[in-house]
């Protein structure tokens, strides 16, 4: 592994969600990125004097994150055998619960992001682009992160992160996407306390208009976008921990939406993803439960509403997962990591909605946050795994390939 360990100043933040209570404050912060050389930089931005507050009291220790990857229009080789090989591992002194993925210095390699929670810094991890890692540009922080997300907030071409301060609970869980058709990108941020989903309209600039806020079930705490009934507008839907059940809500264009609709879950829903896995042109829904080990498909009808399908056994706590087509054959598959584990498993699909029998693969992590991407340039689904306990690593998709060629049209989002 080449390159040094560089070590930045305090970021500078911007506070885009602000929860105050009598014990202490929670933010959602965005940071804005520009390139220098092979470096990555953070740069501060203002924010509006209106930015609203919400209340907010004690912290929630739970997981599950699903992640999104879109890959279109991109021929593969169907796999007659397919194996995961870990290319990249960094060891920490202390816990990580989350990571993202982008192109953080333009040079159309992906990179990592890795938030660590005990000693407040961020680490960005440039990649080679091919499944390696230089060592991180470390940047010293002044508050705990949480999840983080990433996309072009201030419209420069360049990737900028969206981050949750944890220190207490409150914004946990971040979607981002474009809510009212202004070519924009726009937040949602999910409240665990209040109990609310944030929606948080941006300005084009890095910076965000007051919060207008939507209530949810009882401790939301995952979140994904798509849009469910075709009429062309963003929607959301959450998991809801505490009171186990997942909220669907509709947009109507223009940053609002209309009253949820709930579905009742089996146990304490711990990760939630949408893609179409009956390949009928309709997005349907899989929440994971961390209790029973139980991975649960709503089918959808395209108009918002979903029928319970399928429910599966996986070996263990399922805490988070990812949904692609890991062997080519175009249909989207589910990988879940295993809390406390030093496995995950892979259930292929066949195109009907259903899933097959989980298939374990060995790991050198006790998984936690899954995260999809194409680390060294060969079109096939690889991903990054945070350790529950201090590490993080990446995994090299290794395909067999058969002869036939295949063509991949995928688009699905996960949280």
């Amino acid at each position: 592994m080449q390159g040094a360990e560089n070590i930045k100043g305090i970021i500078q933040e911007a506070i885009v969600f602000d929860g105050t209570s009598s014990q202490a404050n929670t933010t959602t912060t965005a940071r804005l990125l520009y390139e220098n050389n092979n470096s990555v930089i953070f740069t501060a931005f203002a924010t509006p004097e209106s930015t609203t507050q919400s209340t907010s009291t004690v912290a929630k220790n739970s997981i599950g994150i699903f992640n999104w990857i879109s890959m279109e229009n991109i021929r593969i080789n169907s796999c007659r055998n397919l194996t995961f090989d870990e290319s990249f591992s960094y060891e920490y002194s202390n816990y990580i619960l989350f990571v993202a993925v982008g192109d953080f210095n333009d040079d159309n390699y992906m990179n990592l992001v890795v938030p660590c929670t005990q000693d407040l810094t961020m680490h960005i991890f440039l990649g080679y682009g091919n499944g390696s890692f230089q060592l991180p540009i470390i940047s010293q922080i002044e508050e705990l992160l949480g999840n983080t997300a990433g996309g072009d907030l201030n419209d420069d071409s360049h990737a900028d992160i969206v981050v949750c301060n944890i220190i207490v609970s409150g914004p946990y869980a971040i979607a981002i996407a474009d809510l009212n058709h202004d070519q924009i990108l726009d937040l949602l941020v999910t409240n665990t306390v209040a109990n609310i989903v944030s929606v948080l309209l941006g300005y084009g600039n890095g910076t965000f208009a007051p919060q207008n806020s939507f209530v949810t079930g009882i401790m939301p705490d995952s979140i994904v976008t798509t849009d469910f009934n075709h009429d062309n507008h963003v929607d959301f839907v959450v998991a809801n921990y505490v009171s186990q059940s997942v909220t669907v809500h509709l947009g109507i264009g223009n940053g609002t939406f209309l009253n949820r609709c709930s579905y009742i879950t089996t146990d304490a829903p711990a990760a939630l993803g949408t893609g179409d896995l009956n390949e009928g042109e309709n997005m349907e829904l899989i929440y994971l439960n961390c209790g029973n080990s139980l991975i649960n498909v709503f089918l959808g009808y395209g108009n918002s509403t979903f029928c319970r399908a399928y429910t599966y056994m996986d070996f263990d706590c399922s805490a988070s997962g990812v949904i692609g087509d890991f062997n080519g054959d175009n249909h989207l598959d589910v990988l879940i990591s295993l809390f406390g584990s030093d496995h995950f498993s892979l259930m292929f699909s066949d195109g009907t909605g259903a899933l097959g029998k989980p298939q374990l693969f060995n790991s050198h992590h006790q998984s936690l946050m899954l995260v999809l991407s194409d680390f060294n340039g060969d079109h096939g689904l690889d991903f990054v795994v945070s350790d529950s306990q201090t590490d993080v690593g990446a995994y090299l998709n290794e395909c067999i390939r058969c002869s036939l060629s295949r063509k991949k049209n995928s688009n699905f989002r996960l949280l």
